[in-house]
């Protein structure tokens, strides 16, 4: 049980461990048929579907509702291996705690899906809480543009990170002039402002 409500008070002793001291019903709202249950600290656990059940002098009813648990993932973390194997740049992505489960894409400026080209790995920490970690070799001498999306759902992506690989030594990102030529990685933008369909 998750909370439980009636002749005028809070009657609790059955409820859940899991939800102890983070329910709570608004007494006023109660005094006007709101019945709204408040949730504080709400865990990924938490996510699922939940049955309400109302008595009254009017009679009875029951609704279901569904928790949706969302946390943002960390800001991305970009690193360049310039050794990683002859004549190709390793480029790693990497972003933490965040919820649900989430895939990383990566496009070039073209808009053709590189995904399958690159090896993604997650782990799960003792809170239910993602971490991605994402390698794409890039061949030396070849410049593109990439860009790096994080996908939650269907339909569901932001975009994180876009970088320009420089096609050798003396290149310099198309769009942005303070990357070291010797890099031959240039991000030219941080994390993205919000959801795209």
């Amino acid at each position: 049980m998750v909370h439980c409500h009636y002749y005028g008070r809070e009657q609790l002793e059955k409820q859940d461990e899991a939800y102890r001291n983070r329910t709570r019903l608004d007494p006023e709202g109660l005094a006007w048929g709101n019945a709204s249950l408040t949730l504080r600290g709400v865990r990924t656990q938490d996510e699922g579907v939940y049955l309400c059940h109302v008595t009254s002098e009017l009679g009875w009813t029951a609704e279901r509702r569904e928790l949706r648990v969302e946390a943002p993932y960390s800001e991305p973390h970009l690193i360049l291996d310039l050794s990683f194997r002859l004549g190709h740049t390793l480029l790693t992505f990497s972003s933490e705690g965040g919820y649900p489960r989430a895939s990383v894409e990566r496009r070039d400026g073209t808009g053709t899906n590189l995904t399958e080209l690159s090896s993604t790995t997650e782990s799960v920490d003792a809170r239910g809480l993602y971490t991605l970690c994402s390698e794409l070799a890039v061949p030396v001498g070849q410049s593109t543009n990439l860009t790096v999306l994080l996908v939650t759902a269907p339909g569901r992506e932001t975009h994180i990170q876009h970088i320009t690989v420089a096609g050798g030594p003396g290149e310099w990102g198309k769009e942005d002039g303070n990357c070291p030529a010797s890099a031959g990685l240039c991000p030219t933008a941080g994390r993205g402002e919000g959801i795209s369909g």
